[in-house]
């Protein structure tokens, strides 16, 4: 019997045609073993070897965490790259926590990835909400806040059109997400309606030396590094739009205070991966202990977007 025809021209193409082959599987980490950043998962816990496995490849997972007995859910990106087990909660969240105390707080998460930094929040604020512009980030991020046993408010949505989104929040997490954008400014005005209380941005901002573009917003002039976007399905950390704009420090802060944020506070940026990284916390109204921390300091957890 002949093999159907879409399947003999995809064979063809294969052995004629440069990048057709198939990609070979990612080598598979071990599934049991795992000793650090282990965290209590009842649900996980629940489930045996065998289905765990199945879990971890129903979904192209590309970060993992570890329950309790020690076993993996999720998958590794590449050797260097989210090779390890997540801490719950992420470092950068637990600061966030210390600095916002999210007891009895509304956040909402940009960017939730595959959910490790919504686990994180769920166990540290009152309400989550958690929102992603790639919907295989959405799916993932609920699947895992499930098997944790939490139920944030997650859906597809683009930051970028914040004006849309219809409701307030307590406190803005951003980590990894302001430097994918296209309109940053329009995006830190657009902070200042949605966040009561204030926001925590994480983000690669401009080299000096490279933002050698410029852009006028509401009469002021802005320089920034432009970035341009990797496309395509397969690229879930990447922004939506065919570039973004790398922003200096000293103008986020700027705009942050135009914004409506009376205290505004940049950590030291720090080069990692050939980009330089900062922290930039806001909040509406000043607080005293912020102000003792001075108006740079450097946050001494490495860098995990």
């Amino acid at each position: 019997m002949a093999r159907p025809l879409s399947i003999r021209l995809k064979r063809f193409a294969r052995r004629v045609l440069p990048g057709t082959a198939a990609t070979p599987p990612k080598p598979k980490l071990p599934l049991t073993g795992f000793a650090e950043h282990r965290t209590e998962a009842p649900l996980v816990e629940l489930l045996d070897d065998e289905t765990l496995a199945e879990l971890n490849d129903l979904l192209p997972w590309r970060s993992f965490t570890v329950d309790g007995k020690g076993r993996r859910f999720g998958n590794w990106t590449r050797p260097g790259r989210r090779d390890q087990p997540q801490p719950v909660p992420d470092p950068r969240t637990a600061v966030m926590d210390e600095l916002f105390d999210l007891h009895d707080k509304h956040v909402i998460e940009f960017g939730c990835f595959e959910g490790i930094h919504t686990v994180g929040l769920c166990q540290l604020a009152r309400e989550v909400t958690a929102v992603d512009g790639h919907l295989e980030n959405v799916v993932k991020t609920i699947v895992r806040t499930a098997f944790y046993g939490h139920r944030p408010n997650t859906f597809l949505f683009d930051v970028e059109r914040l004006e849309d989104l219809g409701f307030e929040v307590d406190v803005v997490h951003s980590l990894g997400v302001f430097y994918h954008l296209r309109e940053p400014i329009h995006h830190l005005m657009q902070l200042g309606k949605l966040a009561r209380v204030g926001v925590f941005i994480d983000t690669v901002v401009a080299d000096p030396a490279k933002a050698t573009e410029s852009m006028v917003v509401d009469g002021t002039a802005y320089h920034y590094e432009r970035y341009e976007e990797p496309q395509g399905r397969k690229a879930v950390r990447a922004g939506l739009y065919d570039h973004s704009k790398f922003m200096l420090v000293d103008d986020i802060v700027r705009v942050l205070g135009a914004a409506g944020f009376e205290q505004v506070i940049p950590f030291e940026p720090v080069w990692e991966r050939e980009h330089l990284k900062a922290t930039i916390i806001a909040r509406r109204t000043p607080s005293p202990a912020w102000d003792a921390m001075g108006p740079r300091r450097t946050l001494e957890v490495p860098y995990n977007a």
